[in-house]
């Protein structure tokens, strides 16, 4: 009894840690990534069954991975803004350690959504076209059973990434605009350490770097596979039909093979 009962208490632990991840960590904004793509989930398994036309499931992936493409590009120059501000306010916030601690979650943060705004609009190959649209839906169907690496969860990573940099920044300048009315006292310097921020909060910033990083490599990974599917498929940036190795191999197999008399008479 005790084996059959072991792993639905995983499943459950891992429903409930999952849920307080989507809801304290990325703000819940999962939530709207899995609207829109029920949108086009109903689209595609209407032209699967025959009651929609392929056509109008073409038209909304181009929609859908347009505008996806144009929230990649936001998110990667959102993520520079927020760098060159941080390294502004750099200097007006060595003396004070709390408000160092979070401009130093801000870097962190908007350097995270930075690795994905380049990796998503440099990296990824061009998801427009039906091939790959295809290709995602065929991949989002196998994520769609997993807790942890769902879909909306992995797309809503690069923006809960600019939510955190914006609301630790936003601490920042609560702490710099607090000491300068004098509401409180900034901790002590002092000027034998090389590091000011105490050991915890440096244990706990780089805990959040580690887990970010660890985040940003499976979303990145995971929508890969997605746009690119297979190692055995020739990819094209170009919008142009794609074609398994296989194929294209057997294809130069029959034009080598072709009499020699069919070829004179050409």
């Amino acid at each position: 009894m005790i084996v059959n009962s072991a792993p639905t208490v995983r499943s459950r632990v891992s429903s409930v840690s999952a849920r307080l991840y989507v809801d304290a960590i990325l703000f819940r904004l999962p939530n709207i990534y899995a609207r829109a793509h029920e949108d086009l989930l109903a689209v595609w398994n209407a032209s699967q069954s025959g009651e929609g036309s392929p056509e109008e499931f073409e038209a909304e992936w181009d929609c859908f991975s347009r505008d996806l493409k144009h929230e990649w590009r936001r998110v990667y120059l959102v993520s520079h803004v927020f760098l060159m501000v941080i390294l502004a306010l750099n200097i007006y916030t060595a003396r004070d350690a709390v408000a160092n601690s979070f401009l130093v979650l801000a870097n962190i943060a908007a350097y995270i959504a930075c690795f994905y705004g380049f990796s998503y609009t440099v990296l990824m190959p061009d998801i427009s076209g039906v091939q790959h649209g295809e290709r995602w839906m065929q991949g989002a169907e196998r994520l769609a059973a997993s807790s942890w690496r769902s879909l909306p969860m992995i797309l809503a990573a690069s923006s809960a990434s600019i939510v955190w940099a914006m609301l630790a920044l936003f601490a920042c300048l609560l702490c710099m605009y607090a000491g300068l009315l004098g509401l409180y006292e900034p901790p002590a310097v002092d000027p034998d350490r090389v590091l000011q921020i105490p050991l915890g909060i440096c244990v706990a910033l780089g805990s959040v770097a580690l887990v970010g990083l660890a985040h940003f490599g499976a979303s990145f990974w995971a929508v890969r596979k997605l746009v690119c599917g297979p190692s055995g498929v020739v990819r094209s940036r170009g919008g142009v039909d794609e074609t398994p190795v296989a194929d294209v191999e057997r294809v130069g197999l029959l034009e080598n093979d072709k009499p020699a008399d069919a070829e004179g008479d050409k």
